[in-house]
């Protein structure tokens, strides 16, 4: 596989409480690219709100616009990657797109590839997932843990007195 001919797509939530413009706590979602050869993430979005098809088409859209189209791309198997205007839909029997509908990734020549369900080791931007997890989310302030034996017992307190970041300031 040569770098920059094979992406790979994902969403993740980060386990960091942050304040949005409304002042509401939420935990922001990251949605990425990454280049599957060199690990390079191409293109990405963070946002307060769940992730959905308009926020892949935008990481993507950066990513393309700065390193050109790859000549495939390995993508979640959730209905926000499988939209008929994005990927065109999903095959049951194969898990390839040989599509009926056109979508914006056959219309760029670019071969879509769904990952297995259920099945992490398909898509490495899972392991950079755990690791923004372990190198980052850990030492900020917010920092929720990745299920209920991790959560620090200091984060409703943080919460309570306003220390936490807010949204633009975590997303610079």
């Amino acid at each position: 596989v040569e770098c920059g001919k094979v992406w790979v797509s994902d969403h993740a939530q980060i386990d960091v409480a942050v304040f949005d413009s409304d002042g509401n706590v939420v935990f922001p979602w990251v949605t990425a690219w990454r280049d599957y050869k060199s690990s390079k993430w191409l293109g990405w979005t963070i946002q307060c709100g769940s992730p959905n098809s308009d926020r892949i088409f935008q990481a993507f859209y950066y990513a393309a616009t700065t390193y050109g189209l790859p000549d495939d791309v390995i993508i979640d198997n959730g209905k926000d990657y499988r939209s008929r205007d994005f990927a065109g839909g999903r095959n049951r029997e194969n898990f390839d797109n040989k599509g009926k509908a056109t979508s914006m990734l056959d219309e760029l020549g670019v071969q879509v590839h769904f990952a297995l369900p259920y099945n992490a080791q398909t898509k490495p931007i899972e392991r950079d997932f755990r690791t923004i997890k372990e190198y980052l989310s850990k030492h900020c302030q917010g920092y929720r843990g990745g299920n209920v034996v991790e959560r620090p017992e200091i984060l409703k307190d943080d919460i309570k007195s306003k220390y936490i970041m807010d949204f633009e300031k975590f997303k610079d």
